[in-house]
C-alpha cells in the first residue's frame, strides 16, 4: 500500500508541474475543434446533396478535417511571406502557423464529431432535423465568439475635464495590443501600438485591430496637469478599474493632478505595461513620458 501511495504522490507532482503547459495545448486543440466544425458540417451537407451517401463517414471526417487544416496552413505560409491578406505577415503570421500546427488535432477531432452525426444516416441532416439546426446555431455562435473575442473595431472616444465636463484638446491617447507567447512560462509581444491626439472637441479615434489571439488592449490617456487615465487601473492607489468597456463614443474623464500626489508613482503608473513605445513609433507619448520622468526626478531631488 505504501508503494502505491508513493507512486500516486509522484504522479500528482508530475501533473502539477505539467498542468500549466497542458492547459494552453488543450485550449488550442479545443479552438481547432470549434473552428473546424461549421465548415466540415457544410462540406458533409454538400457532399451528401451531390453524392447521396457517405460510404465511410469516419474516414471522410478525418480526411476532410486534415485537408481543411492543411489549406489554412498553406494560406498562412503564403501570408507569412507576403502579408497581403491583412493578418500582418512576418512574425504575426508565423504565430498563427504555430497555433494551427497544434490545433491540427482539434481539426481531426472536429472531423470525427461531424462523422458521428452522419454515421447512421446517409442523408443531409441540417435542413431536416430541428435539433441539429440548433446545434449548428450554437456552434456558430461559439465559433464567432472564439474568433472575434480578440477583434476590436474602430471606436471614437471623447476626453473631458472631470470637474467642468469641458472637452480637452490635445490629450494624448495611446493604445497597445499584445499577443501572449510561449507555453507554461509565457511572455507578451507587442502586436500593435498607436497614438492619437484629441481634437478641439476632445475626440480621438482608435483604429481597429483584427486578430483572434490578441490580448485586451492597454489604453492610456494623458494631458499635462492631469492625472493619466488607464483602462485597467486608477491612480492613485492602483485600484483595478471595473467600469471600462471597449465601446464606441465612450467618454473619458481626466482629473486634475492634485498636490500631494507622487510624481514618481504617477510616472510608474503611466509607463507600466507599455513595452512597445519608442521615439520612432510613439514620439508624442515618448516625449510625455520623458517629461513625467523629469518631474519625478526633480521631486526626488527636492525631497532629499
Amino acid at each position: 500500500m505504501e508503494d502505491y501511495g508513493i507512486l500516486i504522490e509522484r504522479w500528482m507532482t508530475i501533473l502539477k508541474l505539467k498542468l500549466p503547459m497542458l492547459i494552453p495545448l488543450l485550449v488550442m486543440i479545443g479552438l481547432g475543434v470549434v473552428i473546424s466544425i461549421i465548415p466540415l458540417l457544410l462540406y458533409f451537407e454538400i457532399y451528401l446533396w451531390k453524392r447521396g451517401k457517405v460510404s465511410d463517414p469516419f474516414l471522410k471526417g478525418i480526411k476532410s478535417g486534415f485537408l481543411l487544416w492543411l489549406l489554412i496552413q498553406i494560406f498562412l505560409v503564403v501570408e507569412a511571406g507576403s502579408g497581403i491578406f491583412g493578418i500582418g505577415g512576418g512574425l504575426n503570421a508565423l504565430a498563427f502557423i504555430g497555433f494551427f500546427t497544434i490545433a491540427s488535432i482539434g481539426f481531426i477531432i472536429g472531423g470525427l464529431l461531424v462523422a458521428l452525426l452522419y454515421r447512421k444516416r446517409n442523408s443531409p441532416f441540417i435542413v431536416r432535423r430541428k435539433s441539429l439546426r440548433n446545434l449548428v446555431l450554437i456552434i456558430t455562435v461559439l465559433s464567432m465568439l472564439g474568433i472575434f473575442s480578440g477583434c476590436y473595431s474602430t471606436i471614437t472616444c471623447t476626453v473631458v475635464d472631470a470637474q467642468t465636463g469641458e472637452p480637452i484638446e490635445g490629450a494624448l491617447v495611446l493604445a497597445q495590443w499584445t499577443v501572449t507567447k510561449g507555453l507554461g512560462l509565457t511572455y507578451h509581444k507587442v502586436y500593435k501600438i498607436i497614438e492619437v491626439e484629441t481634437d478641439k472637441n476632445g475626440k480621438a479615434t482608435i483604429s481597429a485591430t483584427f486578430n483572434p489571439v490578441v490580448d485586451p488592449p492597454i489604453i492610456i490617456v494623458y494631458k499635462k496637469r492631469y492625472v493619466a487615465w488607464r483602462n485597467d487601473f486608477i491612480f492613485p492607489g492602483w485600484e483595478k478599474r471595473r467600469d471600462f468597456q471597449y465601446i464606441d463614443r465612450m467618454t473619458i474623464k481626466l482629473e486634475l493632478f492634485k498636490k500631494g500626489y507622487s510624481r514618481s508613482e504617477h510616472h510608474l503608473f503611466m509607463n507600466s505595461g507599455i513595452i512597445g513605445a519608442s521615439l520612432e513609433k510613439t514620439p508624442k507619448y515618448f516625449k510625455a513620458e520623458s517629461e513625467e520622468l523629469s518631474e519625478a526626478l526633480r521631486e526626488e531631488r527636492e525631497i532629499k
